[in-house]
């Protein structure tokens, strides 16, 4: 201990005094990992953590492999704290996999993301699944070595090589991940399914492995499952009996791989189950994302009655989510919206204008129709309960047909919603309709300041005022609360 004591002293001291330098220090690190002494070999890889040099992660691999276990673990410790020179001396890690010390080893197998290029934060530096050699280039020993750790004696050392499995390419022996399947947890079976899918083993014997997983309680799991065996172009049969799950998301994903597996003669037949499906009454609780790519299976294997498909489940109830994916799919589909008539727009607006974001892309799509819009359809949108579906024959007003102009203003001048009536006030002054000047004129004694505001704004856009709008205008000029138009007016009014 006093030996360990006095090498302390000896490295801090000198750094502290400023008499060792770098390379000097480095020497001396070198001395001591010939030591005799495991205390001064562990103290010389203790300083080497601290300095950042070319030389250090060998000098730090080689204590890797020293007799004493102390000295072993700050080695890997000191690797641990740069996750560059784990990846750089990945050989080294992986060997201590078959470490004596079980808390080696736990450590070890917790740096076997790192190996592959993955920081201990978990930013992934490399695409899961992507082929990744270690530095040492020896990709086939990375896998033996996995192997290794996922067959240990120590819980912990195989739950820390299972995360790592995403981040290894190629293919594990059935024998090595299939036990897996019998976890406690779901969360770490749901990690062994993809390597037993891919498990270097005929696809029989890994069907059966797998084949248990459809009574697994876990959804979620079930879920997984029917994903991972669209991978698997034999696995049909089973995933017909997941297209029987008591679960939405199980039979939709089982659904999704089977359209991936479906040879031509079978994709008819599935995409009219995939229609049925989403039309069922457990379809229509589905996720957004869900829904979203079984629509584009169906456009994909069924497309001459895809689009018969969305507008059936339109008129049906979806959560909200789930119907502005409906309408997403509409707007993204040039083929799709010329057969969106204005008729069809305006009695979805009506029906589904009170959720902001479907008011939005049921008015883009409006936007596009607004010239072949029939009168009855104008009274669809200005019968709307929703104040913000009222207000669109206002937006579209330039783009509506000319017969329908003035009665799209006339109708919204009644509407009890004062901002509206006084947005269609403004509009008067471009649209000119019989009677437009007179109607503002008076509207400045109206009680509402409001409407008083939008009759002098569009007052002031007129080019020629009567002597009754002026002297009208001239009285109410002194209680404009607005400083631009109250100058503007004032303007106006004197001539200029």
């Amino acid at each position: 201990m006093l030996r360990f004591f006095l090498t302390c002293l000896f490295f801090l001291g000198g750094l502290l005094l400023g008499e060792l330098t770098q390379e000097e220090t480095l020497q001396a690190c070198r001395r001591h990992l010939a030591s005799s002494e495991a205390s001064e070999r562990r103290e010389a890889v203790l300083v080497l953590s601290k300095y950042e040099d070319p030389e250090v992660p060998g000098l730090l691999a080689q204590a890797l492999g020293d007799r004493d276990a102390s000295v072993r673990m700050a080695a890997l410790v000191s690797l641990a704290e740069n996750p560059a020179y784990v990846r750089q001396e990945s050989a080294g890690v992986l060997a201590c996999l078959q470490d004596s010390e079980v808390e080696i080893r736990r450590l070890a197998s917790s740096l076997l993301p790192s190996c592959l290029g993955v920081h201990l934060s978990g930013r992934v530096t490399v695409a899961p699944g992507a082929r990744v050699t270690s530095g040492s280039g020896q990709g086939e020993e990375e896998e033996a070595f996995l192997a290794l750790a996922l067959g240990d004696e120590d819980r912990e050392v195989r739950k820390n090589a299972l995360k790592a499995t995403p981040f290894f390419a190629g293919s594990l022996p059935l024998a090595v991940v299939s036990p897996f399947l019998q976890e406690e947890f779901p969360e770490e079976i749901a990690l062994a399914v993809p390597l037993v899918v891919r498990a270097n083993a005929p696809v029989s014997q890994r069907l059966a492995a797998l084949r248990p997983l459809l009574s697994h309680p876990s959804p979620e799991l079930r879920e997984l499952l029917a994903k991972m065996l669209g991978e698997m172009p034999a696995s049909w049969p089973v995933l017909e009996e997941l297209s029987r799950d008591d679960v939405a998301s199980v039979r939709g994903e089982a659904l999704l791989s089977r359209c991936r597996l479906a040879s031509e003669e079978q994709r008819g037949v599935l995409a009219a189950e995939v229609g049925e499906f989403l039309e069922s009454r457990e379809g229509a609780g589905i996720s957004a994302t869900l829904l979203r790519r079984l629509l584009h299976a169906l456009e994909e294997f069924f497309p001459e009655g895809a689009e018969a498909a969305v507008a059936s489940l339109l008129a049906r109830e979806f959560p909200q989510e789930c119907r502005e994916e409906l309408w997403l799919q509409v707007l993204r589909h040039p083929g799709w919206q010329k057969n969106w008539t204005a008729g069809r727009l305006t009695e979805a607006l009506a029906r589904e204008g009170n959720v902001p974001s479907l008011r939005k892309i049921l008015f883009s799509l409006l936007r596009k129709k607004a010239g072949e819009m029939t009168r009855e359809e104008l009274r669809t949108l200005q019968r709307s309960p929703q104040a913000e579906v009222r207000r669109i024959p206002l937006e579209l007003l330039r783009s509506l047909p000319g017969e329908l102009r003035e009665e799209a203003v006339m109708g919204v001048l009644l509407d009890e919603d004062i901002s509206l009536r006084g947005r269609a006030l403004e509009t008067l002054s471009s649209l000119r309709p019989a009677g437009w000047e007179e109607l503002l004129t008076a509207t400045l004694e109206d009680p509402s300041p409001v409407l008083q505001m939008a009759a002098a704004q569009g007052l002031s856009r007129s080019g020629q005022l009567s002597p009754a709008s002026r002297e009208a205008l001239a009285r109410w000029l002194p209680q404009c609360p607005e400083g631009d138009l109250k100058r503007r007016l004032t303007q106006r009014l004197r001539g200029k």
